[in-house]
């Protein structure tokens, strides 16, 4: 039998190496991922081509995020049918930054005989695992895009939602 000073060195040491091991997974946890709000912007016009970017900021909160792709698709409202779809690889987001991805939307043929109301729907994966989801909406209020006149575009997204 082990004298009571050695079962207590030897169970500190083991003590000492489990949490090691425990603080070692965890500062190779991926950090939590959070997106922030998508903003719009109108970025070109030509004739009745409107092409609008989605602004979206990407915070790891914790250590590095996993590697980030997200699927973009726009549609109109009317069919249902997506009309556009992108795939934007983001890639890894350094611990407790911020990173913005910008997502070029092409309309084409923005003029009364289209659709005036799109949606967008933004879906996340995180090494290759979909884990949130985003949709929007973009609609068309007036204004004549060829002329160069006052073009009124509203746009927004919800939440991004985590996929269960």
């Amino acid at each position: 039998m082990l004298p009571p000073r050695r079962i207590l060195l030897a169970g500190a040491l083991v003590g000492l190496l489990v949490a090691g091991a425990v603080a070692g997974l965890a500062a190779a946890q991926p950090g939590a991922l959070r997106i922030g709000n998508v903003r719009f912007v109108k970025s070109e016009v030509k004739g009745d081509n409107l092409t609008l970017d989605a602004i979206a900021y990407f915070s790891s909160l914790g250590g590095t995020s996993r590697d980030i792709r997200v699927e973009v698709y726009l549609y109109p409202q009317s069919t249902g049918l997506a009309e556009q779809r992108d795939d934007v690889h983001v890639g890894r987001v350094p611990a407790a930054t911020t990173n913005e991805v910008r997502i070029p939307l092409h309309l084409a043929g923005f003029n009364a005989s289209r659709p005036l109301s799109w949606s967008v729907d933004f879906l996340v994966f995180e090494d290759g695992l979909l884990t949130q989801e985003g949709h929007g909406n973009i609609g068309y209020r007036g204004g004549d895009i060829g002329s160069g006149r006052a073009l009124d575009v509203a746009a927004s997204v919800s939440a991004f939602q985590r996929v269960p």
